[in-house]
């Protein structure tokens, strides 16, 4: 470790700096077992092989970034679509397994492959250009872009957690209707995964609500001395707005996006 060059004794507010992986100065103190751990697996973890062939396809991405998203409002079952199709991981019909390697999707001639289901013209058109409309209607940025959907938000940042968590439900609902397409052998229903998605998203933002607002009333009759409020840091935010007492509103336009959503469903 570096220390302190003005002295023989490093004062109390000097800062050390490991002399491996890429932790941030801290003051000794600070350096706990956790943290030191930590520092070592990150300097002998190396990039899955993933990076390296999602990056000859679309370009480079701050993947470094990307893999310490953390999505709002989704439980871990909700990202595991998105997470296998970052990994390259995702079973497609490119894959083998079914009678035909061409996209479900109604009159497209192209291989179904991973990237596919992100470039496909009528994907595009019918579904993540619908995800992206969504999004927007909260003052949620969204572009579609294959590269976003795999959670690079432009200028090398990465999504922000209400982007991810749309992301990942997105990506759930698409991956079942592909399934079921392939199993009952007919065309990808969009219309129908569009819908999910809707569904899903209220309930996960309703679902987030309740877990907050019953974290109070569970704790402000404890100690009144002691009772905690909801931190302000996390009360706007564009799903879901919530007071000091956890009392929570959800966005009116989700509602509305989802009733539309199922009278646009065909039988």
């Amino acid at each position: 470790m570096g220390g302190s060059t003005h002295g023989n004794y490093p004062v109390g507010d000097t800062k050390w700096k490991l002399p491996f992986g890429n932790a941030k100065e801290h003051k000794l103190q600070q350096y706990s077992i956790n943290v030191l751990t930590k520092a070592r697996q990150l300097e002998k973890m190396s990039p899955p092989a993933s990076v390296a062939a999602w990056t000859a396809r679309i370009g480079d991405l701050p993947w470094h970034k990307i893999w310490q998203i953390k999505p709002m409002y989704v439980a871990p079952r909700d990202t595991a679509t998105w997470l296998k199709i970052q990994h390259r991981t995702l079973w497609v019909a490119k894959n083998g397994g079914c009678d035909s390697t061409t996209c479900s999707a109604a009159s497209c001639q192209h291989e179904e492959t991973q990237l596919h289901l992100m470039t496909c013209s009528i994907i595009k058109s019918e579904y993540w250009e619908k995800i992206v409309k969504y999004a927007r209607t909260f003052g949620i940025d969204a572009d579609n872009r294959p590269a976003y959907w795999l959670g690079h938000a432009g200028n090398g940042k990465a999504v922000g957690r209400e982007q991810a968590a749309i992301i990942a439900l997105a990506w759930r609902s698409l991956y079942a209707q592909v399934v079921k397409a392939r199993l009952d052998n007919k065309v990808l229903r969009l219309d129908v995964a569009y819908y999910n998605f809707t569904r899903f998203m209220l309930s996960r933002v309703k679902a987030y609500g309740t877990k907050w607002r019953r974290w109070f009333l569970n704790q402000r009759l404890w100690q009144q001395t002691r009772m905690k409020m909801f931190p302000l840091r996390h009360r706007d935010n564009a799903l879901i707005k919530l007071t000091a007492e956890a009392e929570y509103t959800i966005a009116d336009g989700m509602y509305r996006l989802m009733d539309e959503a199922r009278h646009q469903t065909l039988p």
